[in-house]
């Protein structure tokens, strides 16, 4: 096993792979009897161990995570209540979005597991799930691993442990074990939902590991994938609808659900989200909507006139003319608006509900210029668009739509992708809020591929349009016509920015030159879509001043040793 190493942990508690027989969590510690570590270890222990085989028991109904125990969670950890049931060796959540943790800190994700039995474990069944802890401010994303015991009388107690985020800036490892209570339900009741598990597994993209690659023209994919990119947590290429990449890494062994793993990643969500969004908006009621103003949409409270004539298009190119950070106009690429990185993004970020946010964005004053002119980076801007787009499709079907629950009815789940946790407001009467879509999104490896695959098809699936197909045949046709440049050069020219997307000039092997769109986000998350179906993939948790961030030319160049990119 690899052992990561931060400055706060060490190698303590990784397993010997020469020993397969279990000898931590054993039955002994999550029943209570003998005293449980209090520091983390190796990851293969919430796996099956020694001599295994099915299930024993079924479990279908409600598991309840009490406080109490031992915790060793940064800023503690949370209570949850949560139904789940077998299926065919899985543990499955029901509830897959985001579940408020009833905590000041955290909210989490559930996933599917396994459940087992060992022969050592006097007669129980045996169960573990990943799960990813969100904070309740930032896109930040805490991986970990639960496991417990349980028979047809009850459960044990859980024991789970943290020790992987996308959060440069918050890491910490987590250690807890908490008491577990269990309300059985008859497992009648979850026919539907093991018919649709059963679906969810067929439409899943395959997965497989560098080393199925090792016959190809690219040698050592792994040596030379990640270019200078730091703290990478798994990178690959989807090649023909599969995704060929490294283990997922954390400090403690490879996380043993790579697939199951959701990704906090930032600024990718103004694509993920925001993008798909409006195209779905276009492809359904008509492309007069890139033209519709925010302020028919909004109650706009600011003390000018900058937002009258700004429309949905030119928020998603954040070239809103509306900023006073960066207001010399000599310096006409696209620049990151200063707010990005100064307090009244932080201030947007803490403030909870809709209302207090869009007074945040309409608090600050405006540029000389008019909308669609000059390029400012504006996370804050993006949000307001969400809060257009939601208010638009209230309006066409009514109070109760959400626009996040829309694309993911009549977007992702034609795609195959039945779960998509985002991050929504959090509105004081528990209504469902506005999502942020300037960061937010929670997506697993799997998912950035399906989404990036229907982007590269121009928005069709299955035989049906499901975005606007007009609006992505600019970005990979005439991409310079509807974007901004920006001040990153590599050898083969200067980086655009439009619809959501980043431009990156490429000159290919075979002589042809591509703008190719990227989906970049904090830490190092890059998701690159190429020519011929092929996707390029790297999600990492390095700091903003690490280096190689959103360098995408190593993706590229290896990936054009699978397939010319060129016509």
């Amino acid at each position: 096993m690899l052992c990561l190493l931060l400055p706060m942990t060490s190698c303590d508690g990784l397993l010997d792979e020469t020993n397969a027989e279990r000898d931590r969590l054993i039955y002994a510690e999550l029943t209570g009897e003998d005293e449980i570590s209090e520091t983390p270890i190796d990851n293969a222990y919430f796996m099956p161990m020694g001599k295994t085989s099915d299930a024993l028991h079924e479990l279908a109904g409600t598991l309840e995570v009490g406080t109490g125990g031992h915790v060793h969670v940064d800023h503690g950890f949370l209570s949850f209540k949560a139904r789940f049931f077998t299926h065919d060796g899985y543990l499955v959540p029901v509830e897959r979005d985001i579940i408020d943790g009833e905590s000041d800190t955290w909210d989490v994700i559930l996933s599917p597991g396994r459940v087992w039995s060992e022969a050592s474990d006097e007669g129980w069944s045996r169960a573990s799930f990943p799960f990813t802890l969100t904070g309740h401010v930032w896109n930040e994303s805490h991986n970990g691993l639960a496991t417990f015991l349980y028979n047809d009388e009850g459960v044990s107690r859980l024991v789970l442990q943290i020790v992987q985020e996308s959060a440069d800036w918050h890491q910490f490892d987590g250690w807890a074990e908490l008491p577990l209570d269990y309300a059985p339900q008859s497992p009648r009741d979850f026919d539907r939902l093991r018919a649709e598990f059963d679906t969810e597994r067929r439409d899943r993209i395959p997965v497989k590991q560098w080393g199925d690659l090792k016959d190809s023209p690219i040698g050592d994919p792994e040596a030379a994938f990640d270019g200078t990119a730091v703290n990478v947590t798994v990178s690959g290429l989807v090649i023909d609808g599969t995704f060929f990449g490294q283990p997922c890494r954390t400090r403690y062994g490879d996380y043993p659900y790579c697939a199951e793993m959701r990704h906090g990643v930032y600024s990718v969500t103004k694509t993920t989200g925001a993008g798909l969004s409006l195209f779905w908006l276009a492809q359904t009621y008509g492309d007069d909507v890139y033209d519709a103003f925010i302020a028919d949409y909004l109650d706009v409270q600011a003390e000018h006139d900058g937002w009258d004539e700004v429309t949905f298009l030119d928020a998603l190119n954040m070239a809103t003319g509306v900023g006073d950070q960066a207001a010399d106009r000599t310096v006409t690429a696209y620049v990151f608006e200063a707010a990005d990185e100064g307090p009244t993004l932080e201030k947007f970020a803490n403030a909870p509900d809709a209302e207090s946010k869009l007074n945040i964005a309409f608090g600050v004053g405006n540029y000389p210029w008019g909308p669609g002119e000059v390029g400012r980076y504006d996370t804050i801007h993006t949000f307001v668009l969400a809060a257009a787009m939601d208010a638009y499709l209230k309006q066409r079907e009514g109070p109760d739509a959400n626009l996040w629950d829309a694309v993911t009815e009549n977007v992702l789940k034609p795609i195959g992708i039945r779960y998509a946790p985002m991050m929504h407001t959090r509105e004081s009467d528990g209504s469902r809020g506005i999502p942020i879509m300037g960061y937010g999104h929670f997506p697993t490896i799997g998912e950035l591929a399906k989404i990036s695959l229907l982007i590269g098809r121009r928005g069709a699936h299955g035989g049906r349009q499901l975005l606007d197909r007009d609006a992505l045949d600019q970005l990979f046709e005439d991409p310079n016509s509807i974007s901004y440049t920006i001040p990153w050069d590599n050898a083969a020219g200067r980086y655009r920015y439009g619809r959501s997307f980043w431009l990156m000039p490429f000159e290919a092997d075979g002589g042809c030159f591509h703008m190719l769109p990227e989906m970049i986000g904090y830490g190092g998350n890059v998701i690159q879509i190429l020519p011929r179906d092929l996707v390029a993939v790297r999600l990492a948790d390095g700091a903003d001043d690490s280096g190689g961030n959103p360098n995408g030319e190593s993706m590229a160049e290896m990936a054009q040793q699978i397939r010319s990119i060129c016509d």
